[in-house]
């Protein structure tokens, strides 16, 4: 009698665990991802991200923490019942921010099994169309669009620059330089280059960890007209040490 007792104890223990686990709330996006496509720089988007409950216990939302450049507020309900949704919504200003955009938002809950969900947006920043009379402009001019530092030997360090020039009749402003060769590109002195005057941007490629043929690039972002964006190639033939 005593063991069956304990028997019916323990199933009845193990059913109400059962039954517990399947009362979990379950966080879920159904578009946890969003394009905003091509904005132009200084322009401020918003979107509502829609999540739900999917599962069968109450959901809290923690707190939502948004990477740099963008804000995101708390959704519209922070406690969501079994099959109930909210909105999330997310503002970016792109003021001082050129090309390609990849920004998350973290939404923390009480999911047991995933402590948070994801959402990501991208966007193309690029630059403000200029009504500037083209005779008062400034202009851009390189003194090479590629860089090549043929063949060198993994984990050698490698330096390289180029000149650039404004050939324009106004100030020349450097707004953003972005590389994507595991390198980095500076200018030596200032961003602002006065009409006539040329200043130098410095490349520097580490090598360590790499192998075989590279090919990056490198973009510099300025306040040109009618070339807003010029792009320099940087190629190598990394061999390994012998």
């Amino acid at each position: 009698m005593k063991r069956a007792l304990k028997l019916l104890v323990l199933l009845l223990v193990i059913a109400g665990f059962a039954n517990a686990q399947e009362k979990d709330p379950k966080i879920f996006s159904p578009e946890p991802e969003y394009d905003f496509g091509e904005i132009i720089e200084g322009e401020t988007v918003n979107h509502e991200f829609v999540i739900m409950n999917k599962g069968e216990g109450k959901l809290v939302i923690e707190r939502v923490r948004a990477s740099c450049g963008c804000t995101a507020a708390m959704p519209t309900k922070k406690e969501l019942e079994p099959g109930e949704s909210a909105k999330i919504k997310v503002k970016f200003d792109s003021k001082g921010r050129y090309g390609q955009q990849f920004k998350h938002v973290y939404v923390f809950s009480n999911d047991p099994e995933n402590s948070y969900l994801k959402l990501t947006f991208r966007a193309n920043v690029v630059a403000k169309l200029s009504n500037q009379n083209p005779e008062s402009a400034p202009n851009i001019e390189l003194e090479k669009n590629k860089i090549d530092f043929g063949e060198i030997e993994e984990g050698a360090l490698k330096e390289a620059a180029v000149k650039i020039k404004n050939s324009g009749k106004s100030t020349l402003v450097i707004r953003d330089i972005k590389s994507t060769c595991g390198c980095t590109a500076a200018l030596i002195s200032s961003a602002q280059i006065d009409p006539g005057k040329e200043n130098e941007l410095k490349v520097k490629l580490d090598t360590k960890g790499r192998e075989g043929e590279l090919v990056r690039t490198i973009t510099i972002f300025s306040n040109d007209p009618d070339n807003p964006k010029q792009v320099i190639t940087v190629t190598a033939n990394i061999i390994r040490k012998k």
